[in-house]
């Protein structure tokens, strides 16, 4: 008997040694928990050193940077994952910079005339000189978007990883050095510049190695792939655009709605909360992403490899987020201070929408591999409205930002679980398959928020 055990075990150590996709998870999880770990500790002074307030200020630069930053590539680097052809991505690559410049030009002139009129619509004067850099901050995280996928597509993720750790430490430690100067929002959203830039300028590095394919760049080869994946600007361009837009809501919003402190304690939670996540979830994402682009052709192959995905992200998610659902406000004062324990009253409800928002977010690529980017614009637009709906029903109606806070959560999670119904719909994966685990998933939530509630 013992050695039918250990015969089994050695046969289970074996497949994982194996295993592309786990040494490839493991690889990018190894570098993403460097990368999460530092600005995870770094935290715990940055939370010091500067206000809620601060981080409402750069929770709202934030929020401009990547919306607009969903927009200056037309989602074209999702078509370089997909693209089997060294020549046509490259060509893609091309026209991906070429849009980039032309986005950064056009809301450089915007930044340079509307300034004024912008920081009245958002409510916070501190971003009047930083706005002008809100140029700069979407080409480089367009860049680097671009860049992180065209590294995915060339299996390079020891340099991914390496980028990644990078990125955080010079973030974490120039947003520090700033924080102990005095500086105030505007240290924040510098250190937040100079860490992708960094970022930007690895992967850049690693791209270069690759530039014999450059001769191999021609304006009819462009002019041809923009029409070929024209669905992409077309449909999974708008579809982001709308997602983005939607986790940008409350930003936006509770900044009107309330005063500044409010938003900067929503977006550091969800910060805070995002890290355990997406330690191994953004990790698995990315090889999903190159593995399932691969079984495009093969329903079975890439039901098989979305269950096994999702099995692992929502037993991760279970397991990160169920003491913050029970403890969150006396963990988030213990950690960061008093001061931030209304974020921990906070964290409690968004826990459970972040954790089915970052298992849908690795499989949704499915519909960019399925080409069927018309139910993915559906759906963001759906999510958007409803995201829209409860804040405004939350601060206008009952001028309460922590019950705009829940009715925001509650219908994130309504959309969250729908979508992820249809994608087993659409691979065809059987109820049975997965019920247990989308059944403990809701259950198990709703009874440990109640509980944490009468703590």
């Amino acid at each position: 008997m013992q050695e039918y055990i250990y015969l089994k075990v050695k046969e289970n150590i074996d497949k994982i040694k194996n295993s592309e996709f786990v040494r490839n998870v493991l690889t990018l999880s190894a570098g993403t928990l460097v990368a999460q770990a530092i600005p995870a500790i770094s935290s715990l002074i940055l939370a010091r050193l500067y206000s809620p307030e601060n981080f409402g200020t750069l929770a709202l630069y934030l929020a401009l940077v990547n919306t607009i930053a969903i927009l200056a590539t037309g989602r074209y680097e999702t078509a370089v994952m997909i693209e089997k052809k060294e020549k046509s991505a490259v060509n893609l690559m091309a026209l991906i910079l070429g849009l980039i410049f032309i986005t950064v030009f056009i809301f450089g002139i915007i930044v340079l005339i509307f300034n004024n009129q912008i920081i009245e619509l958002l409510n916070d004067e501190n971003l009047s000189l930083v706005l002008y850099f809100l140029p700069i901050s979407i080409f480089f995280q367009a860049s680097f978007t671009s860049l992180n996928l065209w590294a995915n597509k060339n299996k390079q993720y020891k340099k991914i990883s390496f980028a990644r750790i990078i990125q955080s430490l010079v973030l974490s430690l120039s947003g520090i050095l700033f924080g102990l100067f005095g500086f105030n929002s505007i240290g924040l959203i510098i250190s937040t510049i100079f860490g992708v830039v960094a970022g930007v300028v690895l992967l850049f590095i690693s791209f270069w190695q690759d530039r014999y394919l450059l001769k191999l760049i021609s304006f009819t080869k462009i002019k041809y792939l923009s029409k070929r994946y024209i669905k992409f600007p077309k449909f999974t361009m708008p579809a982001a655009f709308i997602n983005t837009l939607s986790g940008q809501a409350p930003i936006f919003l509770l900044s009107n709605f309330f005063m500044r402190n409010v938003v900067g304690y929503f977006s550091f939670t969800q910060k805070i909360l995002s890290m355990p996540m997406s330690l191994i979830g953004a990790s698995i994402g990315q090889v999903y992403f190159q593995q399932a682009s691969k079984y495009k052709d093969n329903l079975k192959d890439l039901s098989r490899l979305t269950i096994e995905v999702f099995k692992k992200l929502a037993l991760l998610g279970i397991v990160s987020m169920s003491l913050i659902m029970l403890f969150g406000d006396y963990i988030f004062a213990f950690v960061f201070g008093a001061e931030w324990k209304i974020a921990g009253e906070y964290a409690r409800y968004i826990s459970v929408w972040l954790m089915f928002a970052v298992i849908y977010a690795p499989i949704s690529p499915i519909f960019s591999i399925l080409e069927r980017q018309n139910n993915a614009l559906i759906y963001n637009i759906i999510l958007f409205l409803l995201r829209v709906a409860a804040l405004f029903i939350g601060g206008l109606f009952f001028k309460d930002a922590l019950i705009t806070v829940i009715l925001y959560s509650i219908t994130s999670l309504i959309a969250i679980i729908g979508v992820l119904l249809y994608i087993f719909k659409i691979l065809e994966i059987k109820f049975k398959i997965y019920n247990k685990y989308l059944f403990l998933l809701i259950i198990l939530p709703i009874i440990l928020v109640g509980v944490g509630y009468f703590i």
